[in-house]
């Protein structure tokens, strides 16, 4: 091109920590030369054709460019270009075994074709990624058995959780940290082992507390619309362990028993992804013991661990 040119492209917050966005950027730096000057900048909402406009008067060209779906298979590139003083859009189509970073660099090539003299400001009509390709030198070699950069979806993820419980009718309090591994085997489906340990205090019977817990079940996590937000839930078998340690007093020495018993647990919760496999979760729920613990000093019974008990949780989930 004879002169230099300036190009913004807009991507949302998740994608920007996407290696995928480098590409794009790349690909448009390659069809623009090496004068041009590419930026890419992340934004937390969507960016309106007015933010577009607004913006044209520091740069040539700035672009917003948006999935339609999760499976990345449709785009939509909105350029307002300096020199037509309007806005031109783009919708592109991908085939569904179409390479990740083959899409990426079909988005730049497109961004960059929009500040061509011969740029049709109306046109609407998709494009199908096979049918244009970048510049021969940006190809990749055709290798049939070639993997592809990322899964079309997440496969697995694992969590890490602060809970706190509070038993439903009755004492048994405690603080503790749960670790969590599932199998993705669905985009929004999991299969899901949980293990936990908690600890907490029963003055009444002036002893101490101590939980574990192996859990199985199956898991939901669904997107709201196109924010970083999601809503969700899980439930399934408990197998628990509580353990009872009496403190030493002046006519009893120090005493501990431990019981085993079935139960199970189900929950809500809510996440705020932070970058494109992490997010923060937050959940309450229930667990249920199927039986009573009752707690017996010299055969008398001086307080006992509730069945039911409320059940809060934080912390962080990472998918790969």
């Amino acid at each position: 091109m004879p002169t230099a040119v300036t190009l913004v492209i807009y991507v949302s917050t998740a994608l920007a920590a996407d290696p995928g966005s480098a590409i794009l950027r790349h690909s448009a730096q390659e069809i623009l030369g090496d004068q041009a000057q590419v930026t890419l900048r992340a934004s937390t909402t969507e960016v309106s054709d007015d933010t577009l406009s607004a913006q044209g008067t520091e740069a040539d060209a700035v672009a917003d460019v948006a999935w339609l779906n999760d499976e990345h298979r449709r785009a939509t590139v909105r350029c307002y270009v300096g020199k037509l003083g309007r806005i031109v859009k783009r919708d592109v189509n991908f085939d569904e075994d179409s390479n990740p970073d083959e899409r990426e660099r079909m988005l730049g090539f497109v961004v960059a074709s929009m500040l061509s003299p011969g740029a049709d400001p109306f046109a609407t009509s998709p494009a199908r990624a096979p049918e244009v390709h970048p510049p021969e030198k940006e190809r990749e070699p055709d290798i049939p058995e070639q993997p592809a950069a990322r899964p079309e979806h997440f496969v697995g993820m694992v969590e890490l959780l602060g809970a706190a419980a509070t038993g439903i009718g009755g004492p048994g309090s405690d603080y503790g940290a749960e670790l969590a591994a599932g199998w993705l085997f669905a985009p929004t489906l999991s299969l899901r082992i949980a293990f936990g340990l908690r600890r907490g205090e029963l003055a009444q019977a002036n002893a101490n507390t101590e939980l574990e817990l192996i859990g199985l079940g199956l898991g939901v996590t669904l997107p709201i619309g196109g924010s970083r937000f999601t809503v969700g839930g899980h439930g399934g078998p408990l197998l628990l362990r509580h353990e009872v340690t009496r403190l030493p007093s002046n006519t009893l020495p120090e005493e501990r028993k431990s019981r085993l018993i079935a139960g199970a647990d189900a929950g809500l919760e809510a996440g705020l992804r932070f970058s494109a496999n992490g997010a923060f979760v937050a959940g309450v729920g229930t667990e249920l013991g199927f039986g009573r613990t009752a707690l017996l000093i010299k055969g008398k019974q001086v307080s006992e661990i509730p069945p039911l008990r409320g059940l809060v949780e934080l912390g962080i989930r990472a998918q790969f």
